[in-house]
């Protein structure tokens, strides 16, 4: 059996935002999706997406889609993207911190207290599509 190789190319943010609305935001909750998808310009190179939503303070959103580009050493496939554990636990556990921090920075900056973002179970989410 051979272990399929796996590393971390980089990590970015592809947009954010963060908005003053016009009332208070009730909920202290974390809007929060993770999708995959290959590159286009690499057979060998795949995507780990978060899509990102909280409250800063009362009147503030933050929203942020962030993206961390992986290379393995074998074609990426679409059955890989949808089943292969490393790339639905693995590769998001480790994109995740990259994240937290992206956003704890960006926050800190702006003269905000940076958010104490949830852990998140990447294999009960793995686990939960699987049984879907």
């Amino acid at each position: 059996m051979t272990i399929m190789q796996i590393k971390l190319v980089r990590t970015f943010a592809e947009e954010f935002s963060l908005n003053r609305l016009q009332t208070n935001l009730e909920t202290d909750e974390v809007e929060f999706t993770t999708f995959t998808v290959a590159s286009a310009e690499a057979s060998k190179r795949f995507f780990i997406g978060f899509n990102l939503a909280l409250r800063v303070e009362d009147k503030n959103q933050f929203s942020v889609k962030y993206l961390a580009e992986f290379e393995c050493d074998t074609d990426v496939t679409p059955d890989m993207l949808e089943k292969h554990a490393f790339v639905q636990v693995n590769a998001p556990a480790i994109a995740y911190p990259f994240m937290r921090a992206f956003i704890a920075t960006i926050l800190l900056n702006a003269g905000y207290e940076p958010p104490m973002l949830p852990a998140v179970n990447f294999q009960m989410l793995y686990k939960q599509r699987q049984d879907e």
